[in-house]
């Protein structure tokens, strides 16, 4: 598996299907280019087109700067729910003063810290997962080696010690690190690239196994369709005033009548397939459930 990260320095030279005749299996992509994102969107497109996995988009925080400390984490938030992938990686490693940004001003341990806790938060609230991008020879010195972040997996940069991938760490409250970036040298298709070596296999889009909770969520969501089809074709009615809600000549709605005989036959129906849910499925077991119905709701 050869998980390269992409950057506008690799645009020029990227040829997708040379990369996955190469042994290329994913990538995760920077959202900087002088041209905007846009290049990097089509670069994700053609990723894509050859079967390589976009496992997460990663964008730098320019530390000092209320406009370089959140744009690219922006960027890689529309880019992530653009294409569907889950995590967003936050680099952490230059201030914005190196950059030149005109509103930048020089950061402290604190500021440094709280911008990456909006980063995470920015990420966190458009309903994505958030990781850390940095190395030992920069967090501990510019963030006062806070630990505030160490729940949150760490891609550990020290492509300087070619050819050697290092899973434990030492900063940051962190022990282990979750992707290494061991090589900045590795020569695919014309160009000598960032490689990684992934130790923890869940941070990679699509590879996270369902837990119980989830799968319980899962079932629960679907019964409730189920439900939900069976019982309003019966009653006639629609929710919040919409279409099938009885009311009088000018529109004004009128109390239903309550049909207590009706209601029984519901709650009878409705008892038996929770019964059926409890008694028949187990979440989480293995294996096809043959096709049968659910008060007449075909399961697929």
């Amino acid at each position: 598996m050869t998980i390269l990260d992409i950057s506008q320095y690799d645009l020029p030279t990227l040829d997708a299907p040379c990369f996955k005749q190469a042994g290329v299996t994913g990538a995760i992509l920077g959202v900087y280019t002088q041209y905007g994102p846009g290049a990097m969107r089509q670069a994700a497109q053609l990723l894509l087109d050859a079967d390589i996995t976009l496992h997460g988009f990663y964008g730098l925080i320019y530390f000092g700067s209320p406009t370089g400390a959140y744009r690219d984490t922006k960027w890689a938030i529309d880019l992530a729910r653009q294409f569907g992938v889950g995590r967003v990686w936050l680099d952490c490693e230059i201030d914005a003063t190196a950059i030149g940004f005109t509103d930048a001003v020089t950061p402290t341990q604190a500021s440094r810290v709280a911008e990456i806790r909006e980063c995470v938060r920015l990420v966190e609230a458009a309903g994505l997962q958030a990781g850390i991008y940095s190395g030992a020879w920069w967090w501990p010195e510019n963030t006062g080696n806070s630990t505030e972040f160490a729940h949150l997996p760490l891609w550990h940069a020290a492509y300087f010690l070619d050819g050697v991938k290092v899973r434990s760490v030492n900063y940051g409250g962190w022990t282990e690190c979750a992707i290494n970036q061991w090589t900045s040298s590795l020569d695919i298709c014309g160009r000598k690239r960032d490689a990684n070596h992934v130790w923890d296999a869940a941070v990679l889009e699509g590879d996270e196994e369902m837990t119980k909770e989830e799968i319980e969520a899962l079932v629960s969501a679907k019964v409730n369709a189920a439900l939900s089809a069976q019982f309003r074709p019966l009653l006639g009615l629609a929710i919040n005033g919409g279409p099938g809600q009885y009311a009088d000549s000018q529109g004004n709605p009128l109390p239903l009548v309550r049909d207590e005989a009706l209601l029984a036959a519901h709650k009878a129906q409705a008892q038996a397939l929770t019964d059926h849910i409890l008694i028949d499925h187990a979440a989480g077991v293995p294996g096809q459930v043959p096709e049968h119905r659910h008060l007449g709701v075909n399961r697929e």
